[in-house]
């Protein structure tokens, strides 16, 4: 594309090969090879066809730094090698055209030490402490296999860790382990890289990682669909810009409350369909089993799957309707409140999963 610069891109290079391949299958086109460079330099040559034409090649240079550059204009098909490269190109988020240089609050040494320990477990990882003085400690992590590297400040006095480098593979790897130790606050940070202007999202294997967490043991029992509503609903809450309401933010925990809501009841043997409220009542300001289900579930369970309806039945028509008096109706206002409701619906699908079936 007219204007791009192919040059020292950060792209994921354990992802490269099968991004390639995947494009030329996706548009139809065939396969010829894909190779090492020829010569002494570093990277690898994709050539494809489509019928009727010349084939095309595109070469992927590995640079010393970690990043790679793209040449298309390679070949005897310069406007086909062009669309392979314009794929790889969109690859990056717009952030990861940039350095990283981000401050993370409230870390002590021991954590950063096993956050440490468990990346040099990383196969083709270095670590090695690069400088150490009373008030702070370098460490330099570099990666044999694709050389590019990060380089880890620990303040000891304000216990303020400091990230600096390319947004590549060292990057990756120390952030994933990294995410254990985080708050919101802290996954924002290693999720969005931001100035005044924007707010763009990174990584969302670390918003993955960091539900994880959140959910524990509950997080492999997550429909598909329900773990991509609520790793997409994340991303999009930390990227969000300052707005006057955020109550749509809230869809994707509702709609994954309502599904997993859905799912337990059907184990319980309920028939549950599109609307299921039927089978819950209201009774003193909150929805419990209507006569026909109340009592013949262990409380304890009961109790699990009336407190989740009732949040959910609550919010949802709180938020998703409107008022006669419009000016009335409920928002969530600001992100704290935003995230709160959000944590309550969390908990609510955990301890869903809780109870034996």
């Amino acid at each position: 594309m007219e204007g791009r610069e192919y040059r020292n891109l950060n792209l994921n290079r354990s992802s490269i090969e099968q991004l390639s391949r995947d494009f030329i299958e996706a548009n139809n086109f065939g396969l010829a090879n894909i190779s090492p460079m020829p010569g002494a330099q570093n990277g690898i040559r994709v050539v494809f066809t489509q019928a009727g034409q010349q084939p095309a090649t595109v070469d992927i240079y590995y640079n010393q730094d970690g990043t790679s550059s793209i040449r298309w204009q390679t070949g005897k098909n310069h406007p086909l090698s062009e669309l392979l490269a314009d794929h790889l190109f969109d690859t990056l988020n717009p952030s990861e055209f940039e350095n990283v240089n981000m401050v993370i609050q409230g870390i002590v040494k021991d954590q950063l030490d096993a956050v440490l320990e468990l990346t040099s477990e990383q196969a083709n990882l270095e670590i090695k402490v690069h400088s150490k003085t009373p008030s702070t400690i370098v460490w330099k992590i570099v990666s044999t296999e694709f050389q590019d590297e990060l380089t880890i400040s620990f303040h000891v006095n304000t216990f303020n860790l400091q990230i600096q480098g390319r947004p590549l593979s060292c990057y990756r790897v120390f952030i994933f382990n990294l995410t254990s130790l985080l708050d919101l606050n802290g996954l924002e940070k290693v999720l969005l890289r931001q100035d005044d202007s924007r707010a763009e999202i990174v990584q969302q294997d670390v918003a993955r990682e960091w539900l994880k967490g959140t959910f524990g043991e509950s997080y492999n029992q997550l429909p598909m669909l329900v773990e991509k509503l609520l790793t997409s609903g994340l991303c999009v809450k930390l990227a969000a810009p300052k707005l006057p309401d955020y109550s749509m933010l809230i869809y994707p925990e509702l709609r994954a409350l309502e599904g997993i809501l859905k799912e337990q009841l059907s184990t319980l043997g309920i028939v549950v369909d599109r609307d299921f409220g039927g089978i819950f009542t209201k009774n003193k300001g909150r929805y419990g089993f209507d006569l026909v289900h109340a009592g013949k579930y262990p409380p304890e369970v009961e109790d699990i799957v009336c407190e989740a309806y009732d949040f959910y039945r609550k919010e949802r028509h709180g938020l998703f309707h409107m008022e006669t008096a419009v000016n009335t109706s409920r928002a969530l206002g600001t992100l704290p409140i935003l995230m709160e409701k959000s944590k309550i619906a969390w908990e609510h699908m955990k301890k869903l999963y809780s109870f034996k079936k």
